[in-house]
């Protein structure tokens, strides 16, 4: 459906507007509207209280860590140079070189194997990811 309002001037729009919203008609007759019946929302009866159990939380399973001793635990050179380029990447070179001293080599190359568990560990200290 579609009105069509044609107004001749700001004032006479404002007194359509007042009318209409006061429920006349143009000649100033209030309009009989038809009201139709409302359906209130059905009323459910309340059920009363309702009967809850408590829940019991399940334990959680946690299992013991698995302490790894030395021997148990082997690195590569390469485990050892890919985490020491990532503290070269993050700014850490001079950190980097200061470990290699502290074991008594210049380069990573030069690192007896049986000192890879403990140089990996002190590149973890330093931020290193193995």
């Amino acid at each position: 459906m579609m009105i069509n309002i044609t107004v001749s001037s700001y004032e006479e729009l404002e007194e359509f507007c007042r009318q209409f919203l006061a429920g006349q008609d143009s000649r100033g007759q209030t309009e009989d509207k038809a009201t139709e019946p409302v359906n209130p929302a059905p009323i459910i009866p309340d059920p009363g209280p309702v009967k809850t159990e408590p829940v019991k939380p399940e334990p959680v399973k946690t299992e013991e860590p698995v302490l790894l001793t030395p021997s148990q635990v082997t690195f590569t050179r390469d485990d050892l140079t890919r985490a020491a380029v990532s503290l070269i990447d993050s700014g850490k070179k001079a950190d980097l070189q200061a470990l290699l001293e502290k074991f008594g080599v210049s380069a990573l190359p030069s690192l007896p194997k049986d000192h890879y568990v403990a140089f990996a560990g002190e590149l973890k200290a330093l931020g290193a990811t193995l």
